[in-house]
């Protein structure tokens, strides 16, 4: 993994160990591996909602792009389902970051930004103690990487499941304020993925995504960032 709390030194691996069994993580895994997955995913949902509300209401936004996405590129109906569930849950590791972290209304320090940047891990053991299906752990805990290996983990190939995810959630976060910052337009949202496309985002799944959310009838940004010579909007940092 690599992830170093940087101001302090500390190693990951450390670091997790000690932060898992200060949470009591253990205690997840009393519960029944058996249970219903749909029921089972409920209910993190509902842990979730009371622990980061506007993170819970992101998650489930977040799913229904993934879903839209995943059948525009040909996903067969129990790739959708599996998809809808990692996206469900993919920031369900930030049950074990600090609200006061999550809700933050500034920057966060470097530190802070470390700690946040854990929940991949967290969600990825969670759902592993849990017995959710491996590629569902695994997309929960990719969907920070970037298509040119230059995400939290510096994967090169994270896997089309995280790279669907990556790409739903950078659209959501962008659309709808957040604690630290306002919504962005659509112009700029389109202009900041478009140009992403091919370097955080696998440009396979944008263009999905760009027909589902910006349909070419209806999208007249495509046409003015081509009479303009070009518009570079940056994706914000999307934790």
């Amino acid at each position: 993994m690599g992830l170093m709390i940087k101001n302090q030194g500390i190693n990951q691996k450390i670091f997790l160990k000690r932060f898992l069994h200060a949470l009591h993580i253990s205690t997840y895994g009393q519960e029944d591996k058996t249970m219903d997955k749909r029921k089972q995913t409920g209910k993190l949902l509902i842990r979730l909602q009371k622990h980061n509300g506007w993170g819970c209401s992101h998650s489930i936004r977040v799913s229904r792009y993934a879903v839209e996405i995943g059948k525009t590129m040909g996903l067969d109906e129990k790739e959708v389902n599996e998809l809808f569930t990692a996206a469900l849950l993919h920031d369900i590791g930030k049950l074990f970051i600090p609200a006061k972290i999550l809700d933050k209304d500034e920057a966060l320090t470097k530190v802070e930004y470390q700690i946040v940047k854990c929940h991949i891990r967290f969600g990825y053991l969670l759902l592993k103690v849990l017995g959710y299906p491996g590629n569902i752990c695994k997309a929960v805990e990719d969907h920070h990487e970037r298509y040119d290996g230059k995400g939290y983990q510096k994967k090169k190939d994270a896997g089309l499941f995280a790279e669907i995810i990556s790409v739903a959630d950078a659209y959501d976060a962008m659309k709808n304020s957040r604690p630290y910052r306002d919504k962005m337009e659509a112009f700029e949202i389109f202009c900041a993925m478009a140009t992403a496309s091919g370097k955080q985002f696998n440009p396979d799944v944008w263009a999905a995504m760009s027909s589902i959310v910006f349909p070419k009838k209806q999208n007249p940004y495509a046409a003015a960032i081509e009479t303009k010579g070009g518009v570079s909007v940056p994706v914000p940092a999307v934790i």
